[in-house]
């Protein structure tokens, strides 16, 4: 080959190269990172909860993303197309520990070997349900044939919680409690009636959740009062009756009496 046509061949293929460098570089280019826009816990209960998250490719193709929890790779999906924001499939976790702090996120790789990994999400499962707690047993007015019970529970997150007052294996009251969560809940006093007076009597409060978690309170003791008013069963008795200062138009009288624990 002669010189001039050494040279002539030089610079066809240099124009190629530099003509395939403006065609490549920019196709390179567009091939961009992908980012991760969303990660989010959802549908959350005390032992499961359902991963999502949400990525945009950013002009990739072939990208494939997934989940990572606890070291494990989830949920692996394939985007063969460059559609922008992509919506992942969620995962559900199941297994989980009650009222337990969690933590997980998305990662993304395209066809270049472009890896991300997307910032870490939190998240707590709920408490569990356990069997309701009895925090007072208390009764207010007593009287010779009644008295009224009171009392305060918490549902511990059960949301069917049926409550009674127990007395000599009878049940008063009954109520139930749908509010769930684990606050505190106060009773509806129940007034008992028919008792005897001047009686000891002991009861307690008894609650069971929709599982079958049977909770017996504290027994609590009273006694009625004394059908006279006091805390005695017998009648007052006279003592003594005498009369003093006798006169043509007055007397004094004069007694004792035994009230016998009237009041």
């Amino acid at each position: 080959m002669k010189n001039k046509d050494k040279i002539k061949f030089m610079k066809i293929t240099t124009l190629v190269v530099i003509g395939l460098a403006f065609i490549v570089l920019p196709a390179m280019a567009l091939a961009a990172t992908p980012l991760i826009t969303d990660t989010e816990a959802i549908n959350m209960t005390d032992t499961t909860v359902d991963l999502t998250g949400q990525i945009n490719s950013n002009g990739s193709a072939n990208i494939k993303a997934w989940y990572e929890f606890d070291v494990n790779t989830l949920g692996v999906q394939t985007v063969t197309s460059d559609p922008g924001v992509v919506d992942l499939s969620s995962y559900t976790l199941t297994g989980l520990i009650p009222n337990t702090n969690y933590s997980f996120r998305v990662s993304v790789i395209n066809s270049l070997g472009q890896l991300v990994n997307g910032p870490l999400f939190s998240f707590t499962t709920l408490p569990g349900v356990s069997a309701p707690t009895i925090v007072s047993t208390t009764y207010g007015s007593v009287d010779t044939d009644r008295a009224t019970f009171e009392g305060v529970i918490n549902p511990n997150n059960s949301t069917n919680v049926r409550v009674w007052f127990e007395l000599n294996s009878t049940n008063y009251g009954l109520q139930i409690i749908t509010t769930g969560g684990i606050s505190n809940v106060t009773l509806a006093p129940a007034v008992v009636t028919g008792l005897s007076p001047s009686t000891a009597y002991s009861f307690r409060i008894v609650a069971i959740n929709d599982l079958g978690q049977l909770t017996n309170g504290t027994t609590v003791s009273f006694t009625t009062a004394s059908s006279g008013g006091g805390g005695g069963s017998t009648s007052p008795s006279i003592v003594s009756a005498t009369t003093t200062s006798i006169s043509t138009d007055r007397v004094t009288l004069n007694g004792t009496v035994n009230p016998n624990s009237y009041t």
